[in-house]
């Protein structure tokens, strides 16, 4: 039997048809298949480089401790000491609110613990050259 004997019998040209109906749907399916692994890594470069992005402008501040030292005359102690403060994410922030906090233990062995707010007047603690906190308003991304 040659082949267009076989195509004239009618179950046939309809195996055919189907066979062919099956090949292209498997292979849609497959770049189907394809594309969606590719749309899948895409979006999750894409959320992790959002996540950093938002790492990034979530208000952060480092502190670092730049200057201190300790001076005593006449039976009393001086201590100063400078801090840094650095903002290292991509929004701009302030620093809306500092506190001193001094803690040391007398003699005696009792503890003391006195807070220094920005705005509080020096009261008992004698400053050196100026206020006893200064505290900077705006600190602008990646400044310090």
């Amino acid at each position: 039997m040659h082949a267009g004997h076989w195509l004239k019998q009618p179950g046939n040209v309809l195996a055919l048809a189907s066979l062919l109906v099956a090949i292209m749907s498997a292979i849609y399916a497959w770049r189907s298949a394809v594309a969606a692994k590719r749309s899948a890594v895409t979006a999750d470069k894409a959320y992790k480089l959002a996540e950093a992005q938002d790492a990034r402008t979530r208000p952060k501040f480092t502190i670092n401790l730049v200057n201190c030292y300790l001076h005593t005359s006449n039976g009393h102690q001086r201590l100063a000491a400078e801090l840094r403060v650095s903002n290292p994410t991509d929004s701009d922030n302030a620093i809306a609110v500092a506190e001193l906090v001094i803690a040391y233990q007398r003699r005696g062995g009792s503890e003391m613990v006195k807070r220094v707010s920005a705005d509080q007047k020096p009261g008992g603690l004698r400053p050196a050259d100026g206020p006893l906190l200064q505290v900077p308003g705006p600190v602008g991304m990646h400044q310090t």
